[in-house]
């Protein structure tokens, strides 16, 4: 690849990653508001094309993500919770039948305690999960600037 083709996804990589720690949870709102705007778009269009059931569908679609991108979150970010705690309580259930080591126990420890904090604290999680993926995304990019990686 070309030096200034490297250049340029460094560059990207490293403004996306501040974008995610800067705004951390924002973005994720701010995609799904940009998302049903175009479905409400699409949608409108459609509509003045003469095609109703899948103009009115679209437009329907992009206002319920509009007005509940919020509560879509929420409930996404509770139902992977629950499903991280029973794996993590599946895990340390397996491993009260043998015998564990410290990690294995820790691991499953861990796999339990994130699965309720994203049930009770699921902005939280969301924020964190964004900060550190901001700094990978840095990470990398200064990686390619000094070329670490291609």
């Amino acid at each position: 690849m070309a030096k200034k083709q490297l250049n340029l996804n460094a560059f990207l990589y490293i403004l996306i990653g501040v974008l995610f720690c800067v705004f951390r949870s924002e973005i994720l709102n701010m995609l799904l508001v940009l998302v049903g705007i175009l479905f409400a778009v699409k949608g409108v269009l459609d509509l003045l094309a003469g095609r109703t059931v899948g103009g009115a569908f679209a437009l329907a679609i992009g206002i319920l993500v509009i007005v509940g991108s919020f509560t879509i979150i929420k409930v996404m970010m509770i139902v992977f919770g629950v499903l991280v705690l029973i794996n993590g309580l599946r895990s340390l259930l397996a491993l009260s039948n043998r015998k564990a080591t410290v990690m294995q126990l820790l691991a499953s420890l861990f796999t339990v305690v994130t699965g309720l904090l994203l049930i009770l604290s699921h902005w939280l999680m969301l924020s964190w999960f964004f900060v550190v993926l901001g700094v990978i995304f840095i990470a990398n990019g200064l990686m390619i600037l000094t070329g670490d990686i291609r």
